[in-house]
Formats: C-alpha cells, structure tokens, sequence
C-alpha cells in the first residue's frame, strides 16, 4: 500500500459546451500525487494549468462541459461522487488557494466569519471551538494581530495579508491535498517569496500533499518535488526537479528554460520561443508544439506522440533532445 497514490488522474479530456459546438480543452491528462508530494504544473498561458484544478474539484458547471476519465481520490472517481460526497470531499479533503484572493471572498463578511463558516460547514463544532481554530489558522499563515484581523472585511487587508488570509481559509478543515492556482501573480517580488516560503513551510507542517501552477519557473523551483509541464491541454514533460532542470527533454521545456532571464544573460539576445500557441480548441492532427518547433519532421505533423519513458522522465515528443 505504500506506492498507492493519494491522487491519480488518468485520461483526463475536458470540453468546453458553447452552441451545442464542443472546444476541447485538456486532452488526456495522467499523472500521479503521492503523500507529502508537490507537483507543480508549469506553462504558457492557455495550456490547461488552471481548467485542470477546477476540473479536479468540479467546480465547472456540468451542463457546460463534457469530461471523462478518472480522477481517483481514497479509492473513488470524483467525477462519479454525489452532491453529499462531493460536498465532503471539497474543502475536507482537497481544498484550493485562488488566483484572486479578492475574488475569492464575499466583500459582505469579514474573513474571521468567512473561515468560521467554512469549519462550521464540514464539522460539528460550536463557533466559539470554530473561532478559536480560526485565529490559530491565522497566526499560522503569519498574519499579524490576527484578532483585529480576524473582524477585518477583505478590502482592508492588502494583497499579500489577503492572500494569506486565502490561504488560512483553504487550510480551515485540515485538507490532505492543497491546490494552489497562481497564488503570487498579482504580488510584488517580496511578497510572492513570502507566500512560496510560506506554502512550503506549511505543507511540511500539515503533512499535506501540493499541487501548485505556476508559468514562473523560479517559483515551481522553490516549492516542486515533480514537474509537469503543460501545452495546449496536455502534459508533454514530467519528472522530477533536478532531472528536468538538468535536461530537458521535450523542446517546449527546452524553450521556456532558456527564455528565463538570468545574470548571465546581461547583454545577450533573449531566446524566446518563435510563434504563439495553438487557439483553444484548434484541430491539430499531429504534436502541438509542431510549428513552433525547430526539430520538427514529418512524423511530427502527422502524429501526436504519446507520454513515453525516456531516461529518467516522461516525455510526448518524436525527438526528444537526448544528451550524450
């Protein structure tokens, strides 16, 4: 039982429902989350990172989509769980940190009231023993004088306090997988570093497993133990940290790698990827990453290559760039 994964997806497609027209989305999405894991899903805008925790959570209305697949959690396919279950299993069992903190919460209630309602939501407990878990769940996430916090609406906290008030409110019922959706973009550098910083610490405390998105490869190297990289709705590279970072394989990860501005490249062109990733839902009969790629043969038009073991990754591409 140990290998047994806390999550796994397999086969994972997802389509958009619009006029009865169906614009596929994520296109057989498989991977793995053990215990205490992170994995951090890394990627261009567009390729499927953030429709992918949603998906995990279902929280897409289902007369709106078509998915099919499997998203197993203790034993049970999600997309399968009733109204009851799927109710416990969201927030109890897998919770989310989103983009837009200010989103996130009602500008009606202050957050104390927020997150109390949250533990009050899954568990029977009495709001003084939900209030008191609360402000604890606030002094953990660092936020200063948490008790006047606690009475504070969400737009008097700044982003970063707000975040980590996000942050409080999705560890509320002790959650076994965190999802975080770009927890750091609309901060300054500071405060994005005290956030990964701080996810990083509280995953090791609570013991919990982390799915975190990002197309910041700083941050995925802070925070992941394993990286999948996304395009156009599809995993093309996985492995773990160092392996990827010392080699890439498929020429996406390649790319993205090398257009990362760093000390070194004072003064030099910066390599950027040529072109523009394919629409949302454009056909494409063979790899996506075709006509932006510069190893690309015939082969790679006309066949889209599955996720296959090379060394020590996982790679979907014709010609991986194997070094000697």
């Amino acid at each position: 039982m140990k290998n047994v994964p806390l999550l796994k997806v397999h086969q994972l497609h997802l389509d958009f429902i619009k006029d009865q027209k169906l614009t596929r989305v994520l296109n057989g999405l498989s991977f793995e989350l053990h215990e205490r894991q992170s994995l951090v899903l890394l990627g261009e805008s567009g390729s499927g990172k953030s429709v992918t925790l949603r998906a995990l959570l279902r929280l897409y209305e289902e007369k709106n989509i078509a998915i099919s697949g499997e998203i197993i959690f203790n034993g049970k396919n999600v997309l399968e769980l009733n109204k009851k279950e799927l109710i416990d299993y969201r927030g109890k069992s897998v919770s989310m940190v989103f983009q837009e903190s200010g989103a996130a919460f009602d500008p009606v209630y202050n957050i104390g009231y927020q997150i109390v309602e949250m533990i009050r939501a899954h568990e029977s407990i009495s709001y003084q023993d939900a209030k008191k878990r609360a402000l604890d769940l606030l002094d953990m996430v660092k936020i200063p004088q948490a008790k006047q916090r606690f009475k504070a609406y969400p737009h008097e906290l700044s982003g970063g306090m707000r975040q980590r008030a996000m942050i409080a409110l999705a560890l509320a019922c002790h959650p076994k997988i965190l999802l975080a959706d770009e927890p750091t973009t609309a901060l300054d550098a500071t405060v994005q570093m005290q956030i990964l910083l701080l996810l990083k610490e509280l995953q090791k405390e609570l013991n919990m497993a982390l799915i975190f998105v990002t197309h910041d490869i700083g941050a995925a190297t802070e925070l992941a133990d394993q990286i999948a990289v996304m395009y156009a709705g599809r995993i093309v590279e996985k492995a773990q940290l160092n392996t990827i970072l010392a080699s890439p394989l498929h020429p996406y990860t390649d790319g993205l790698f090398n257009s990362v501005v760093t000390f070194e490249s004072k003064g030099k062109s910066l390599l950027a990827i040529s072109g523009s990733p394919p629409r949302m839902g454009e056909n494409i009969k063979g790899c996506s990453f075709a006509k932006r790629c510069s190893y690309v043969n015939k082969q790679c038009e006309l066949v889209a290559p599955d996720l296959l073991l090379v060394e020590q990754a996982q790679v979907a591409c014709w010609n991986p760039l194997v070094r000697d």
